[in-house]
This record gives structure tokens, sequence and C-alpha cells, in this order.
């Protein structure tokens, strides 16, 4: 979907924006998280504390980029998380210099987006109106603009200022392709037929005595302190186990994925517009009956970068798109295809292509690694044995 603005934005700079403001409208419920609860942190940094959720979220995006091509689970999460620890990083340092963006900066960055214009002017009705679909309040998402944009602007500060000399680059090159050419020469040993007296073996002795000398070696004590040695210690029952895994159900959960495709048939100029839409809708539905989905998309779907892939959109993240979008993709079985739902971009035929559905394993299946978290969350007090003098 985003029809417009996906075929007006242009650039890599443009790229990374358009990416970045759909990571944000993604995320926009990620605060209603982050109160109490006993969940322990997968990773702080300086204070700020990323949870598993967070990790899930990233990971969840990183994967709607790559829809389409193989990847590894375990690899694509590690590297989420690296990135969240390396933004809350640089998020952190740019914050400590007092680094800022101007409102004016802010207000014309956002200005300039197409999401938030009509008829290619700045639509304030508009901008409210998607800011408020995603329970967002105006300064929030100022605030969050300028916090992307001054670490766009000190990232981008560095990369385009940093050079490298004509003698750098032929080093480079030169120790990358260099080779090496060998001539060897075998020498053979003379035998020894006296042996040296003692004499001369003082004398030797007396003039290399550094090859002789040992490293100075010194006795260490030490207390390993080992979390899993001190949680073998501590005894949980079962009703501490069951409520642990109660309280950190999500981390025993595997999320439901959901592949969804679209066609979209976006208004026209005209003021019978949605009518006009809607029709067109209707008229796609009963197509399908003798035409396959991903050809019908190819053909008459307004979203032409979709479009070409059958109307592909990837998987399908809550958060995203509009709530209407995503209350019919939520609903659709396997291989089914919704009724026309209006969205602020037109009408759209949705079909899930792909559907694994979540499943949270039971407790019986999981206790062991319950009791070794239970254990680690509460470490036994006054067990470590410090050596006595």
């Amino acid at each position: 979907m985003l029809l417009e603005i996906r075929e007006k934005v242009h650039g890599v700079f443009a790229s990374i924006i358009l990416i970045f403001i759909c990571v944000l409208f993604g995320l926009w419920g990620i605060q209603n998280y982050l109160g109490g609860g006993k969940e322990a942190p997968v990773v702080t940094v300086e204070g700020k504390e990323f949870f598993q959720r967070d990790v899930n979220q990233a990971y969840q995006q990183y994967a709607q980029n790559l829809a389409g091509m193989k990847f590894d689970e375990e690899t694509l999460k590690k590297q989420a998380l690296e990135k969240l620890v390396r933004d809350e990083v640089l998020l952190q340092y740019v914050q400590a210099e007092n680094l800022i963006v101007s409102d004016d900066t802010a207000r014309d960055f956002i200005q300039s987006l197409e999401y938030f214009q009509k008829d290619g002017k700045f639509d304030k009705t508009q901008y409210q109106t998607l800011l408020g679909s995603q329970g967002m309040s105006s300064a929030e998402f100022v605030s969050r603009i300028k916090k992307a944009l001054v670490m766009e602007q000190f990232q981008r500060a560095i990369v385009d200022s940093s050079f490298a000399t004509p003698a750098e680059i032929a080093g480079f090159f030169k120790i990358q392709n260099q080779t090496r050419d060998i001539e060897y020469v075998t020498v053979p040993l003379v035998p020894v037929s006296q042996q040296p007296g003692e004499d001369e073996i003082a004398a030797y002795y007396q003039q290399h005595q550094d090859d002789y000398r040992t490293d100075e070696q010194v006795s260490v004590e030490y207390v390993e302190l080992s979390v899993d040695k001190l949680a073998s210690g501590i005894a949980a029952d079962d009703d501490q186990l069951k409520a642990y895994y109660e309280d950190q159900k999500a981390q025993f959960t595997t999320q439901e994925r959901r592949k969804i495709s679209h066609i979209l048939f976006a208004f026209g100029k005209d003021k019978d517009a949605d009518a006009q839409a809607l029709q067109r809708a209707v008229k796609a539905k009963q197509d399908l009956q003798a035409k396959d989905f991903a050809a019908l998309a190819a053909e008459v779907s307004d979203d032409k970068l979709t479009a070409k892939n059958g109307g592909d959109l990837g998987l399908f993240n809550v958060g995203v798109m509009e709530k209407a979008f995503e209350d019919a993709a939520s609903k659709l079985k396997l291989g089914e295809v919704s009724e026309p739902v209006r969205s602020a971009f037109g009408y759209h035929l949705i079909k899930v292509t792909e559907l694994v559905p979540g499943e949270i394993k039971p407790y019986e299946a999981v206790k062991t690694e319950v009791a070794k978290l239970t254990k680690r969350a509460k470490p036994k007090p006054n067990s470590i044995p410090w050596p006595r003098s």
C-alpha cells in the first residue's frame, strides 16, 4: 500500500527515512509495555532496558523487510538485538553531547513526508488523522522525528567527511594482491668430533645467561562467582515454577506467522471516487472466481510496487496498517480473500498466503527451563564462600 509514497520517494537517504517512519508507526504501542512487571531485561544500555518483546518487534521488522528471502532466524534475531543496542548507544551519545535539531527543521521534514500530503501539499487533517489512528500525539511524534534526524545527521557527518588518500588506496590493493617468491638453500650440519670442556661450557653460559632466564611466576587465589552454581543451591517448589511460567509466558510463546497480499483500488479525483473504487473492488472479487489472485493483482492493482509480486505485502504485523485493514487481515483463514476493505488510500482485497498459528509451549514441556530461569532470577543470599585471611 502507500502507493503515492512508493512511486515518488527515491534516493538512499529518502529510503532510510521512509523505512524509519514505517518502523515508528509499527512500534507506537511499545510504551504501553514499559511499565511495571517482573520480566528480566535481555540487555541494559546505561539504564535503558530492552526486553524480549523489544527484540521480537525488531526481529519482525527485519523479517518483513526481507520478505521472500531466505535467512537464518537466530542470526537475524542477534542482528536485531545488536541494532537496538547500537541505536540506543548512538542516541545516548548525541543527547549527552547536547546535539539538537531545530523545530523549523523538524517541521519542514514532517511537511515534506508524502504520508501527510494531498495534491503535493502538507495536509494538517491528514497528519492529525494518521497520528490519531496510531494513538500518537503530535508532540510525541515530533520528538521522535527530532531524535531520528539528529542521529542521522551525526552519522552522516562522519560518513560524508571520511576520505582515503591515493597512497592508502594503493597500499590497500598492494597488500591485497601481493605475492611472495621464496628461494632457499639446504646447509648440512658438520658433525662435532670433539666435546667442549667445562671451562668452555661455563664461559658460554656466562655470556648467554638471558637465554636461560625463566619468566616470573605468581600464585593467585581467587573466588569464581558462577550464577549456575549459586542457583543449584536454591530450591523452588512447583507453585513457584508455575507462577514464574505464567508471569513470563511470553518467553515460551511462538508468535503467529501470517503473510498477506492485497489488491488496491485507489481513490480517483472525481467526486464519485469512493463509489467507483468500491465498484472496481466488487467486480475484482467476482473475477477471482475465474482468475488467480496474484495474476489479477498484477493486472488491476493500483499499488504498482506490490503488483509486480502478485500483491505480496510480506509478513503481517499489528500496528503497521490502519485498524480496518488489520482487523480484516487478522480474521482471514489461509487462502481466504476478504470483502472490499476501505482505508485512507482506497479499497483493498486482502488474501492470506501463509499462516503458521502462534503457539504457547505447555508448562510440562518447559518445566526444566523454567526451573533454571527461576533459580537464576532469585540468587540465594549469603551463599558466596569468601576466603578468610
